[in-house]
């Protein structure tokens, strides 16, 4: 089985006489994104850590941390700095304003390879 990894397109060529061609189509791939937590049931106050790695790496790209809201839909909160060698990192201190108990993913916007790339969700109780 072949994996690109980076969006390719395929087509499939008939060895008749005349050859047959199918339409190109469009394979689209996900960058791998990981998110960890340094506390999954942080005290209120403390510092918590968001940190993860992205494959392939895409070193300047950042990756975002978003919380799912009570809609259902995840709304993009903040940022850490820039991605370097594939690893992320964002130190939160979970306070009112910073953290609150919910559900977490990390993104990383589509580029010219890829499509959006979404780590696997992390739950977070704040006490």
């Amino acid at each position: 089985m072949v994996k690109p990894l980076v969006k390719t397109q395929y087509r499939a060529i008939a060895q008749d006489s005349p050859p047959v061609r199918s339409a190109p189509r469009l394979v689209l791939v996900r960058s791998l994104v990981d998110l960890r937590l340094s506390d999954s049931t942080p005290r209120r106050g403390s510092l918590m850590r968001f940190s993860g790695s992205v494959y392939p790496a895409h070193d300047g790209l950042r990756v975002f941390i978003q919380k799912r809201s009570p809609s259902g839909r995840f709304v993009t909160g903040r940022a850490p700095d820039a991605a370097r060698r594939g690893q992320h990192v964002l130190h939160v201190h979970a306070a009112p304003a910073d953290l609150r108990d919910g559900v977490y993913r990390a993104k990383l916007p589509s580029d010219g390879d890829h499509v959006n790339g979404f780590s696997r969700t992390r739950s977070v109780t704040v006490h």
